[in-house]
């Protein structure tokens, strides 16, 4: 019974269902879809009961640069229907919602050898920001291609780099030289070296890459950048001074260097106290280090530059409290310390007095102290030295090293506990009792040496103290005779060597030419100043005197002949009486005036002049009714003017007139109407004879 109930159910169930489904099954339904909250499409009269994934699977939205991300239940985008959920029927009006999602895409550079540039990826449509522009050597960027859009497309693109070669010059610095244009090259060509200028005096040596010549030319590739080529030249021989400015410092002497070479290091650094040298430097203000091996062109001054030193005071506390030592820059300024403490004793002061500045080298001060008063005596016994002073000394304290005494003709070799001098005294010992210290002394031998004054060498003679030097043989001395030796550089006063050696001493020979031998050198000095004739002995050489002086010349040197064509060579023999010559040359810095007084013709204008150089004779002047007869150097006219003459002063030349005379003898009229009608006169006149003498020739050649 129970189970035919359950059987009468399930078709109960069955009836309604299918009851069901035939009421729905003449109704239709719409979807509306919605995409990004916007109504997309819409279907309607979709049957009831159809299934909603085969409707929505008809429906594939699309975008540029998007993705549709498929088709939701509800508008926040939740329960995705898809093949997992096919089985939800359609039995009412129902919406669909979809969306979708912008793509990301990428733009990649080629910067085609240029620097890295890096890829850009965004979002399509969204803004690009142009990156910076890559860079290669050599080149200049113009651009990408195919070209940066402005925002990001619908696909990956490649951007590649465009390029436009460089061109750069190659400058010519020909230093003096013709000048030469700058030659272009594109980069990384090979550069060709130029052809070789010219300078007037000069000799060309090469092309360098530097200017001070020490990279010649090599043939290369054109660089990225300008390049300037230097010309080196073999001028003619000039020096330039390069001087050292010691900075306070001890004096470095001057190099003449010749123009192109180079100035030498000084073999020995400058002194300078509390500082030590560091290097040179080519400019005051110490920035620029001198190397030395630059090309020194002109007068130069090299300037020292030191760094200052510290030194340090160390304090010696003889066993008081500890003071710390002072380290500190030469000269600055000393802060005294604290004085030092030591039980039972009082501080009395340092062994040296501490400074107010820094000194110029490390010093160590000791502490003084006082104690109870117990002294023992210190006496010396000089063994015929100078008397020393006894010493009063506090007990287990040292005595101080006195002056060391003296002894004529003795070196004193310490102080001694015993009258033998077997046990030296060490002035460290401390002092317990009263002591008597005696001196020891060593004779002395003293040098007796000899000055020749350029004879041959005399040995010295090493002498004990107070006894006697040995006469030596006599030395030779060419074109001399030997006279003696004397105590005295200017030989005035003999030596007697009888006389006993109580020191160092140096004797000088004396000797007298030998008339014989001697030739004098004379000077004539060609209108210079007076230069003292000199004697010399034959067969040597002398010392070039000081150079004569002649206003507005400059002395040039001493010549062996009058025409001044062998120059006097002093480094030769002189074995006969000489004279020599004065040779001058025009000082052409000197100008002068040549004033022309044209006495009542036509102005002649004024000619500057070099000294020693002749002047041109200017154009005539002219005058009415006179001759100009030449220029005269005074005005009295009676010494006509040597054009061809050196002119060595100011100088005012006078003109002379001849009077140009009439037919009567008497001169003609300088006035011009005048003058004019007689020479019209003449002219006439000199007409007729011309005529009456054809006539008289045609005459005769008829007969």
């Amino acid at each position: 019974m129970r189970k035919f109930l359950l059987i009468v159910l399930l078709l109960i169930c069955n009836m309604l269902i299918f009851s069901n489904r035939l009421v729905y099954a003449n109704q239709s339904f719409s979807v509306t879809f919605y995409v990004d909250g916007q109504i997309y499409d819409q279907f309607d009269e979709i049957p009831a009961m159809t299934y909603l994934f085969e409707v929505v699977s008809e429906m594939n939205p699309t975008a540029t640069g998007k993705t549709f991300n498929g088709w939701f239940l509800t508008a926040s985008y939740t329960q995705l229907i898809s093949g997992a959920n096919n089985n939800i029927e359609i039995d009412s009006n129902i919406a669909v919602y979809g969306y979708f999602e912008t793509n990301g895409y990428t733009i990649t550079f080629d910067s085609n050898g240029g620097t890295a540039v890096a890829a850009i990826t965004q979002d399509y449509g969204s803004s690009i920001t142009a990156p910076a522009n890559p860079t290669r050597t050599g080149y200049t960027f113009t651009g990408w291609s195919p070209g940066l859009p402005s925002t990001m497309p619908s696909s990956d693109t490649t951007q590649t780099a465009q390029w436009s070669i460089n061109s750069y010059y190659v400058y010519l610095n020909v230093e003096g030289g013709n000048y030469m244009a700058p030659v272009l090259y594109q980069y990384n060509n090979a550069v060709t070296e130029p052809s070789a200028p010219t300078k007037s005096g000069s000799t060309f040596l090469g092309w360098y890459f530097d200017p001070n010549y020490l990279d010649p030319f090599q043939a290369i590739n054109m660089p990225a950048g300008h390049l300037t080529l230097y010309a080196r030249w073999q001028d003619p021989d000039v020096y330039y001074t390069v001087s050292f400015n010691s900075n306070g410092g001890s004096t470095i002497s001057p190099q003449n260097v010749l123009s192109g070479g180079t100035a030498t290091h000084p073999p020995t650094a400058p002194i300078k106290q509390g500082h030590t040298f560091v290097a040179w430097y080519s400019d005051e203000g110490l920035t620029t280090e001198y190397g030395f091996t630059e090309t020194v062109t002109g007068n130069l001054t090299l300037y020292a530059k030191y760094m200052i030193n510290q030194y340090t005071i160390t304090f010696n506390t003889n066993g008081g409290t500890l003071v710390p030592s002072i380290t500190q820059n030469y000269d600055t300024v000393i802060t005294q310390p604290e004085n030092p403490t030591r039980t039972g004793y009082t501080f009395t002061g340092w062994s040296s007095v501490i400074p107010d500045r820094m000194p110029a080298s490390n010093m160590t001060v000791t502490a003084q102290w006082q104690i109870i008063p117990v002294y023992f005596s210190v006496s010396f016994n000089s063994n015929g030295g100078s008397a020393v002073q006894s010493q009063s000394v506090l007990e287990n304290s040292t005595a101080s090293q006195p002056a060391t005494p003296t002894r004529a003709g003795f070196t004193f070799l310490g102080w001694f506990s015993d009258v033998g001098l077997t046990t030296s005294f060490s002035f460290t010992t401390p002092i317990t009792e009263n002591i008597t210290l005696y001196a020891k002394w060593q004779i002395n031998s003293y040098n007796v040496s000899f000055n020749s004054n350029g004879g041959s060498a005399v040995q010295t003679q090493s002498i004990t103290y107070n006894l006697t030097a040995s006469l030596p043989t006599p030395p030779t001395k060419q074109g001399n005779i030997f006279v003696g030796w004397y105590q005295d550089v200017n030989l005035t006063v003999p030596f007697n060597f009888n006389t006993p050696i109580t020191n160092h001493i140096t004797l000088y020979a004396k000797w007298e030419a030998d008339s014989a031998a001697l030739v004098i050198l004379s000077f004539d000095s060609n209108g210079g100043s007076l230069v003292d004739p000199i004697t010399v002995v034959s067969g040597s050489t002398t010392q070039e005197p000081q150079p004569p002086i002649k206003a507005n010349y400059i002395f040039v040197g001493w010549f062996s002949d009058q025409a001044l064509t062998q120059a006097f060579n002093w480094n030769a023999p002189i074995t006969a009486n000489t004279t020599l010559y004065a040779r001058w040359t025009a000082d052409t810095s000197v100008i002068w005036t040549v004033s022309f007084n044209s006495n009542g013709g036509s102005p002649v204008a004024n000619r500057s002049v070099e000294n020693g150089s002749s002047v041109n004779p200017p154009q005539a002047p002219t005058r009415v009714g006179f001759m100009f007869d030449g220029w005269f150097t005074t005005i009295a006219l009676s010494t006509p003017y040597t054009f061809s003459n050196p002119v060595t002063e100011n100088i005012t030349l006078h003109a002379k007139w001849v009077p140009i005379s009439s037919g009567g003898g008497d001169p003609i009229s300088e006035d011009p109407q005048t003058s004019e009608g007689s020479a019209g006169i003449y002219i006439l006149l000199g007409v007729g004879v011309v005529i009456i003498l054809s006539g008289l020739f045609s005459k005769k050649r008829r007969y």
